[in-house]
């Protein structure tokens, strides 16, 4: 008998428990939406950056685009902001040849966007500037000299010549990695 009220009692329980469900399942009251978690990377995060495009004093011009992908994670209070692998853009700032009178060759970099849930998030970073190499004195006397024997008009020519291909340019080959400073904060 026990059994039997038991499971009579529990068959009610059961049968009310569906029938509540069918009711709430059926209501019109506004169902709860995911919480949504806003994150801010803050200004003087680090985002290390690696081309898929080359750049170079040489070749690039102000205001040319340039992609890259994140070489590393990028982590704020323990939480992955932006993965490693995202799609990030950014254009040449400012070219500077190198030449006499110019000064060393001269490229400045800017980061304007990375990718975030398949989505371009918009950025500001401080200009990354790369600057080349110094020729030395010693280097530019030996090419001087290698060509002492030829004569006077072609012997201009030839240091010339040599003077230009000898200027260190800034050139950055694709898969080069470049760190970039985020100027202001972003709120993803």
């Amino acid at each position: 008998m026990r059994r039997t009220l038991a499971s009579i009692v529990f068959g009610l329980l059961v049968s009310m428990g569906i029938s509540a469900c069918a009711n709430a399942s059926t209501s019109d009251a506004p169902k709860a939406s995911p919480a949504t978690t806003t994150l801010t990377v803050p200004s003087g995060t680090n985002m290390m950056v690696e081309l898929d495009d080359a750049i170079s004093t040489a070749e690039s011009s102000p205001g040319d685009p340039f992609t890259g992908s994140l070489s590393k994670d990028v982590v704020v209070d323990g939480l992955t902001a932006f993965q490693k692998g995202s799609i990030v853009h950014g254009r040449v700032l400012e070219v500077q040849e190198a030449g006499p009178g110019k000064g060393r060759a001269q490229l400045k970099l800017e980061l304007t966007s990375v990718e975030h849930n398949g989505k371009d998030v918009p950025i500001q970073t401080q200009s990354y500037v790369g600057i080349a190499h110094h020729t030395k004195k010693r280097e530019a006397a030996g090419i001087g000299t290698a060509f002492g024997k030829i004569g006077e008009d072609e012997n201009e020519s030839a240091r010339d010549t040599i003077r230009t291909t000898r200027i260190n340019q800034v050139h950055y080959p694709p898969e080069t990695r470049l760190l970039f400073t985020l100027a202001s904060p972003v709120e993803i």
